[in-house]
């Protein structure tokens, strides 16, 4: 008895339970500020192994067309990855992990899914045993111009007692080829590494232990002429990435029906950028014939992120009936540094240097108390509230909202008449109150997103205020016939948030916004599966539609004020994809469409702009695959055909082979 209140003492202390092992939770799901139970959430679920004979560098590539289609472009997508908010979720090989979620959900907006965002979960395989190979090659066609991407993959994984450990390796060349002429001297690409370790025990007295390390280097290059009727420039770009993530989780159970799950977590990215710019002058004039200029600009970010979580959770159920109060507790902290190094050489004047080095932090404290009751699988209902607890100054202090209540409630009404039936209606409802929490954090830099600089912009404005809140309310259906044969899913967002930005400039200068934004986005889903000893086949087709409107003013003060209001407007567009996995014995075809209808685009001749209404598609996977016994190999294209005036993809068209074997 003493020993056993020394160690409940102990870890109400620590937040470390030390009775006997349970299991990782897998009837939840855990978005990182807050777990929502599996049986009551609307949500769209891939598996990687539907991606992997994909080529892709950026994951956001291969999973918009599963989700909401153009509306999951990059940067609308954020990444959580077994619970903690992830810096990049390109860190991470598509062969390390087993599924991905997008979760249809008000609550989402608590875990950095802010604005018009949505968040998905990724889930790591955990219990891996042997050596696995996997690689390809691919040539790209783009513009006329062909190059090579390559994607090689290795690991190795073993088990030994309640131990699971392993290593993996993974490298991508990526490449955007253009024509090799007299201004291109070397086309954008880079070579991206990804190194893995993890492992997982179980340990009597504590619980279940698991750790990982991610290390991701890599090199970026660009090298280019630019001619016109005054200067001919020569560009010389190289930049390195290196991306580090680790951590550490424990799950115990303490007592009958209460568990905690404690982790910390570290990313940091170091971005190193060199950039060489010569500079002729052609003809000006007379006396300026043959100046020249050399610009030599170095360039380091640095960006950290640690979080460390701790949920508390109890459960207890009497005659069907489920209680379940949990707490969870966050504590993040983020830190930018920024280092500019800057010689600008001419022949007309003496060198000029230039040194810049700017930093910023954040420390955030946030306490989440829920309690939610459900009935079998027949209703849910879910309240609490996000505190934060964070110290706060200056204009923070003032328009912070510290109190963001939410709900979440779920029935069944087929099930409610006949619970045994093997349909099923679910009716979903969920809000909340929002606030951005700035989770905004730097990522690797890949062909088509631009460099992540904390700073952008600030020499012009510094003493950024800037703070963005607002609803958000989600309402679904999801029919369910014959033990999920088919499924029919319906999920209306509306979400609401306002802008208040100040920005304070040189000369006494300073820019004001106030900006409100409402969005309405509309996603139509049915899906169709069989899965038997040796047919396998998933059929799915999504139709989204999205309608915005922005209200507002900005102001920018000189010496005298001059006021613009910005005219509210409303975007109207359908998106949506078409995706389809067939597996008949040793055979295996995957085949997905996107489309993109009523896109607006203008045209400028002179004065005068044309609107016009464009429709995009694109067959954006074809792959087919043979497998024999551990050995596969298969065949697969990426955007071989697309319509005249998509903009649904970078237009690269992808073609190779590639295998898979398992020892």
């Amino acid at each position: 008895m003493k020993n056993f209140l020394l160690r409940l003492v102990f870890s109400a202390f620590c937040f470390v339970p030390f009775t006997s092992y349970t299991q990782t939770d897998s009837t939840h799901f855990d978005l990182g500020k807050i777990r929502l139970n599996k049986d009551f959430t609307q949500f769209i679920t891939i598996k990687a192994a539907d991606l992997e004979k994909i080529p892709f560098s950026n994951l956001d590539d291969a999973v918009k067309v599963w989700f909401y289609g153009h509306f999951s472009a990059e940067g609308n997508l954020v990444y959580v990855v077994d619970g903690n908010r992830i810096t990049d979720i390109n860190i991470y090989s598509i062969y390390d992990i087993e599924e991905i979620t997008l979760v249809q959900n008000a609550l989402v907006n608590l875990n950095g899914a802010v604005h018009e965002q949505q968040l998905v979960l990724v889930t790591t395989k955990k219990d891996k045993t042997g050596i696995n190979v996997n690689g390809g090659s691919f040539l790209v066609n783009h513009k006329e111009a062909t190059g090579l991407f390559h994607q090689y993959y290795f690991s190795a994984n073993k088990k030994i007692n309640n131990t699971n450990f392993g290593i993996s390796a993974q490298y991508i060349r990526d490449i955007s080829p253009a024509k090799n002429d007299t201004f291109l001297r070397e086309p954008l690409n880079f070579d991206r590494f990804k190194l893995r370790g993890a492992f997982n025990t179980k340990i009597n007295y504590l619980g279940n232990l698991s750790a990982y390390i991610n290390y991701a280097p890599q090199v970026w290059d660009y090298k280019a002429d630019t001619l016109d009727d005054f200067w001919k420039k020569n560009t010389n770009h190289h930049s390195t990435n290196e991306l580090f993530n680790g951590g550490v989780n424990l799950n115990s159970k303490i007592l009958k029906g209460l568990v905690n799950n404690l982790s910390a977590n570290f990313n940091t990215n170091t971005k190193q950028e060199y950039v060489l710019r010569e500079i002729y002058l052609l003809r000006l004039n007379p006396d300026s014939m043959g100046y020249y200029r050399k610009e030599d600009e170095k360039i380091k970010t640095i960006s950290d992120l640690f979080l460390l979580r701790n949920n508390l959770s109890y459960h207890i159920t009497i005659d069907g009936l489920t209680i379940a109060p949990a707490l969870n507790f966050l504590f993040r902290f983020i830190n930018h540094r920024y280092n500019f190094n800057g010689i600008d050489r001419s022949s007309k004047n003496f060198p000029s240097f230039e040194y810049k080095y700017r930093k910023s932090y954040n420390r955030l404290y946030i306490i989440t108390p829920s309690i939610g009751v459900n009935y079998r699988s027949i209703f849910n209902l879910e309240v609490g509230l996000v505190k934060n607890i964070s110290t706060l100054e200056g204009w923070e202090k003032e328009s912070t909202t510290r109190n963001l209540p939410f709900f979440n409630s779920t029935i069944d009404v087929i099930k409610l008449a006949k619970e045994q039936s093997s349909s099923s209606l679910k009716l979903f409802l969920s809000y909340i109150k929002s606030e951005d929490f700035n989770d905004s954090i730097p990522s690797l830099s890949g062909l088509n997103n631009s460099i992540y600089d904390p700073f952008h912009n600030q020499d012009v404005f510094y003493n950024l205020d800037y703070r963005t809140s607002g609803n958000s309310l989600q309402l679904g259906s999801t029919l369910s016939l014959k033990n999920d044969l088919i499924r029919i899913s319906y999920n209306n967002d509306k979400r609401y948030y306002s802008y208040q930005t100040f920005r304070k400039g040189w000369n006494n200068s300073r820019f004001e916004e106030d900006l409100t934004r409402k969005t309405s986005t509309h996603r139509l889903g049915i899906d169709f599966r069989i899965s038997e000893s040796v047919l396998m086949w998933r059929s799915g087709v999504s139709l989204i539609n999205k309608k915005s409107e922005m209200i507002g003013k900005n102001s920018f003060y000189s010496y005298s004020p001059s006021d613009s209001n910005l005219t509210s407007f409303t975007a109207k567009m359908f998106t949506g994809g078409i995706v389809n996995r067939l597996a008949y014995k040793n055979i295996s075809l995957g085949v997905d469409f996107m489309y993109l209808l009523g896109e607006r685009r203008f045209t400028k001749e002179g004065f005068v702009f044309t609107k016009a209404l464009i429709d995009s598609f694109v067959l954006q996977n074809l792959y087919l695959a043979y497998s024999y016994k551990n050995i596969e190999f298969y065949l697969s294209t990426r955007n071989i055909a697309e319509s005249a005036e998509s903009n649904l993809t970078d237009h690269r068209k992808f073609y190779g082979l590639g295998f898979k074997v398992g020892l």
